[in-house]
């Protein structure tokens, strides 16, 4: 499901992917931004064409809204094609009324 929303003033483009392990924000927005830091724990990410790509940035608590919602999320920061947010299962547990079992 891809929704409209805003990080720190900006319009973007995300994309809810149940499954995705973790939250990520595209490197190229994210350093436009404020709060970018090293990770706490580096992560490597196997991507959809089998490649692996390593996240050691994050950006923790990261305040976004959609559709008049606000939201505080953990996202890692990893190039990304033609989404600025992917909101993956960390969030839809959180988030979701659904209890996810896969």
């Amino acid at each position: 499901m891809r929704l409209h929303g805003w990080v720190q003033d900006r319009e973007v483009l995300m994309l809810v992917d149940s499954g995705s392990s973790h939250s990520f924000i595209s490197s190229t927005l994210a350093h436009q931004l404020q709060g970018v830091q090293s990770a706490r724990r580096p992560l490597s990410v196997r991507v959809a064409n089998g490649g692996v790509l390593r996240s050691d940035q994050e950006i923790p608590k990261c305040e976004w809204r959609s559709q008049g919602v606000k939201f505080t999320t953990d996202l890692k920061v990893l190039p990304l094609g033609c989404y600025d947010v992917i909101l993956g299962i960390d969030w839809l547990a959180c988030h979701s009324p659904m209890q996810v079992h896969w």
